[in-house]
């Protein structure tokens, strides 16, 4: 809620200064692989949906920041970054809403189109 970040191990990072949702999804801080991945997964965002799902005072805020956050990372990061267990979690909190539930099928294709396998 207030624009820093932190993904363990690294410190916190001031990734929406202005807490806007108008992030750079391109920043690379540590300039490492796991960071990077990590942060353009979306993983994080899940928290704040997950406020917003418990309910009670402050929900609502939860939910327009995890919006906020969502826009821009469904328009900026590529497909192949996207986890799609962020997009069924974001779904949940913003239902039959085609910005977010049309991207399911799309990651979820691409990824069983481009699977490594075991």
């Amino acid at each position: 809620m207030a624009g820093r970040l932190t993904i363990s191990p690294w410190p916190a990072v001031t990734i929406d200064p202005h807490r806007d949702g108008n992030v750079d999804w391109s920043l690379d801080p540590f300039g490492q692989p796991t960071w990077f991945e990590a942060y353009q997964s979306g993983r994080w965002i899940e928290a704040l949906i997950g406020r917003y799902l418990d309910g009670g005072p402050g929900a609502d805020a939860y939910r327009a920041r995890a919006r906020a956050l969502l826009l821009g990372w469904v328009h900026n990061v590529p497909i192949q970054a996207r986890d799609p267990l962020t997009l069924i979690c974001a779904s949940e909190a913003f239902p039959g809403q085609g910005w977010i539930g049309d991207q399911v099928p799309l990651v979820v294709n691409y990824q069983a189109a481009h699977w490594p396998g075991a």
